[in-house]
């Protein structure tokens, strides 16, 4: 995640707004095939692998052979659709653009299943030379190529290149694999055709405000800025990621031993910590929008920083939202998270046709904050319905009353470069305390992560 992030920050200083703009769209494409390569094959290798470690080769063999059959529909479907994406987004350029990064399908495709196989092995040493050696290489080459005056095919080059090399290593890593007989496919296909699905739709919706940006504005520039502003505001739904890690093998396990008592104690601790660390981040990020993305991308991305400072609302909601839906995918319910995204996508296409043809980028931002709330919703009530738990509403006026004062800050002063670093730190602190205060942080919180703390140390 850092590596993508440090390769649009690198794209968007070099490339400027209008061909940043461009690059956009095209990552957006390459992140969509990332998500759906990443989550149903993948996801397949590493269960049957870690049940069946003696049969672990040919697990891979039939993952590899089953993602390259979903490579070459990615592949097709790509070439299929650039030149109608070309005529909607107004861009002829970005036919040649689509065509050419589809060569990372295939590669990507093969070491997303590599991946898999060390994970479902428990090799995860193995996992983290790959992943590093593929964030570094993208970083470098992209930065190189770009440098060198390539521009848009530089970077995908660049992106190219990392994942090769990436390739390689995890080739080199997994040559001595336990063979036995063929597995079969089909197993590999049935657990992977769901998890698909909901990957699909996932990807899809962080992506649908800004391909609407690029095609009813007209305005390059603008798919620029907006293109960076999406960037800044998914550090807030990545910092949620780990929470649904963690959460749905833990709720996975306390349904099977019929623990009802633990998983509600789960939800209710997990989503409060949640809303403790996601409410002040947003609240104080979408007053600085201007001065951090000022900060990150230069004073040429301003026009982007009131779509920002809602998107950072966005991006919370779709973090809450990716942890319900895997505590709803830990109770065995797979299903409903796919259906429930499935349904946001009518939902966020129809809002953003409407918000950007009167407000602009600005009316992007809102038709995704609006959909993703309405995501954040349907989760929590399912979830709700299920084990008649959340949080408590005094937890959440306490957040936002700590949250407030915290950040009333910023009606005063906001501090520019790095000592709006400072200000945010100094923000953390004073919400801490009137959470303290108001007596929703207790003892048990502090001695909570300061055990967590000690227990990462002993790792």
């Amino acid at each position: 995640m850092a590596s993508g992030f440090i390769v649009h920050l690198i794209s968007g200083r070099l490339l400027g707004p209008v061909s940043y703009g461009t690059f956009g769209i095209i990552y957006a494409i390459i992140s969509i095939t990332y998500l759906i390569l990443g989550g149903g094959v993948k996801r397949s290798v590493t269960k049957y692998a870690a049940g069946a470690p003696e049969q672990a080769g040919s697990i891979r063999s039939a993952g590899l052979k089953v993602q390259m059959y979903i490579c070459a529909v990615i592949v097709t479907v790509l070439f299929i659709i650039s030149k109608p994406c070309g005529i909607w987004l107004n861009d002829e350029n970005i036919v040649t653009f689509i065509r050419y990064s589809s060569l990372i399908v295939p590669v990507a495709g093969m070491l997303y299943v590599y991946v898999g196989y060390f994970d479902g092995c428990r090799q995860f040493g193995r996992t983290a030379c790959v992943v590093v050696s593929h964030a570094v290489l993208k970083v470098v080459f992209v930065f190189i190529f770009i440098f060198l005056g390539y521009e848009i095919i530089g970077a995908i080059n660049g992106l190219l290149i990392g994942l090769a090399g990436a390739l390689f290593c995890a080739v080199l890593l997994g040559r001595h694999a336990p063979v036995s007989q063929p597995f079969e496919q089909k197993k590999i296909i049935r657990f992977a055709l769901p998890v698909l699905s909901f990957f699909v739709c996932a990807s899809l919706l962080t992506s649908i405000d800004l391909f609407f940006v690029k095609a009813l504005l007209n305005d390059p520039a603008k798919t620029g800025y907006y293109t960076a502003a999406q960037t800044i505001s998914r550090l807030i739904s990545f910092a949620m990621f780990p929470f649904g890690v963690v959460l749905l093998p833990a709720i996975s396990s306390a349904i099977a031993n019929n623990d009802l008592n633990m998983v509600r104690k789960y939800i209710g601790t997990s989503l409060r910590y949640i809303l403790i660390a996601i409410i002040p981040t947003a609240m104080m990020l979408s007053f600085t929008s201007r001065e951090l993305l000022h900060f990150v991308y230069g004073s040429a991305y301003l026009q982007g920083a009131t779509s920002l400072s809602i998107l950072f609302w966005a991006a919370s909601f779709w973090g809450i939202t990716y942890a319900l839906v895997s505590i709803i995918q830990g109770y065995g319910q797979p299903g409903k998270p796919a259906l429930i995204f499935a349904g946001m996508i009518p939902i966020d296409i129809i809002l953003v046709l409407i918000f950007v043809r009167q407000f602009g980028m600005k009316g992007a931002a809102v038709a995704t904050a609006l959909t993703f709330g309405v995501g954040m919703v349907m989760a929590a009530a399912t979830l709700y319905k299920r084990y008649g738990v959340l949080v408590q509403f005094r937890t959440v006026l306490n957040v936002l009353i700590a949250s407030s004062l915290a950040c009333l800050q910023f009606v005063f002063v906001n501090h520019s470069g790095f000592f709006l670093l400072f200000q945010y730190t100094l923000v953390y602190g004073i919400f801490a305390g009137v959470l303290w205060i108001l007596g929703e942080l207790k003892r048990e919180d502090v001695d909570f992560i300061v055990n967590a703390i000690k227990v990462r140390r002993a790792r």
